[in-house]
């Protein structure tokens, strides 16, 4: 498998980038450059991110993706990735949720933390667990910039920012009020029906495995997870395609719910 070359790379997080911004898709990087590595897939992220920096928006956390069962079985890939959040990306619960201006979105119900330490290199969920301030239920809304949103390779998963588009963040409380995040039943609703339920051991087991995933994934590209991020942990279901006069919700056992409605 070949690198990209540095142009390359600049060229394919342009397209992406400007796709974004002007809501329209585009056909997978791969269909016209056949074979390029994951690194390459980061690095185009990560050059798109620059991107949106110049326009003044700020990193705030991480989100990992494909760290379920059924979100890779829904998605045809089978490897734990990272993608960016901004500021700008997040959506206030219980507001509306303008399709305007979006590709194809969907939702998906996900566990996040707040960190208080940095994070670096190799730790144990316990060690996860002492670094985290807040756990919570939150809705992430994926949009991707690819024609039909299925049938696209890791690399091409990665450099869109893992089909990050938006997050909801809902009830959340200190860590030190939980004893335990197995086992606790996760369920999306549409228009208060539900529709996917699974418990949070649907997330690499433990969803602190996911956040030990990110630090780790990080660490092989020499950054750490800063206090204070935001990391969404992972779907624990598959996602709910959005249309109009949607109400969609999510519930964490134990925890509380998030919800926001679907305008065109």
């Amino acid at each position: 498998m070949n690198s990209l070359s540095p142009s390359q790379i600049v060229e394919m997080s342009q397209t992406l980038h400007t796709a974004r911004r002007l809501a329209q898709e585009v056909e997978p990087l791969t269909k016209t450059v056949t074979d390029f590595t994951l690194a390459d897939a980061y690095k185009i992220q990560e050059n798109g991110i620059e991107l949106r920096l110049t326009n003044q928006e700020k990193i705030i956390g991480y989100k990992m993706g494909l760290t379920s069962k059924a979100k890779m079985e829904q998605m045809g890939l089978h490897t734990p990735i990272f993608g960016v959040l901004t500021d700008v990306m997040e959506v206030k619960t219980q507001s509306s949720f303008s399709l305007k201006n979006k590709i194809h979105p969907k939702a998906e119900p996900e566990i996040y933390f707040v960190t208080n330490r940095d994070l670096q290199g190799s730790v144990t969920p316990e060690q996860a667990w002492q670094a985290c301030d807040r756990v919570g239920v939150a809705l992430e809304i994926l949009d991707s910039r690819y024609k039909g949103f299925k049938y696209f390779t890791l690399p091409d998963v990665v450099a869109d920012n893992s089909s990050s588009a938006f997050f909801v963040l809902g009830d959340s409380c200190k860590t030190s009020d939980v004893t335990t995040l197995q086992n606790l039943k996760i369920e999306i609703c549409e228009n208060d029906h539900p529709v996917h339920a699974d418990t949070s051991n649907a997330i690499l087991g433990n969803p602190l495995l996911s956040l030990c995933e990110l630090v780790k994934l990080l660490a092989e590209r020499q950054q750490i997870l800063p206090a204070g991020s935001l990391v969404l942990a992972g779907a624990a279901t598959a996602a709910i395609e959005l249309k109009p006069e949607q109400k969609i919700s999510a519930s964490l056992e134990k925890i509380g719910t998030v919800s926001f409605t679907v305008k065109t």
